[in-house]
């Protein structure tokens, strides 16, 4: 788990957090990839709680859009 990496979806933009945090990303190959810290750090800092949700990069792109893994 320690390397693994994370994509962060914003339920408020609909979209996947871009890479260092500057702005979003309509496709997930467009987004950016952050560490375990990283989205830790974005998903328990953010308010209101749940608008942002970590996924692991693997299972992103396995199972596709959020509709279909949250």
């Amino acid at each position: 788990m320690k390397d693994a990496l994370f994509v962060i979806w914003s339920w408020e933009h609909h979209s996947w957090w871009a890479p260092n945090r500057q702005g979003y990303a309509e496709h997930l190959e467009q987004a950016g990839r952050y560490s375990f810290q990283e989205a830790a750090d974005i998903v328990v800092g953010y308010i209101p709680a749940g608008e942002e949700v970590a996924v692991l990069e693997a299972e992103a792109i396995h199972r596709g859009q959020p509709k279909r893994f949250l």
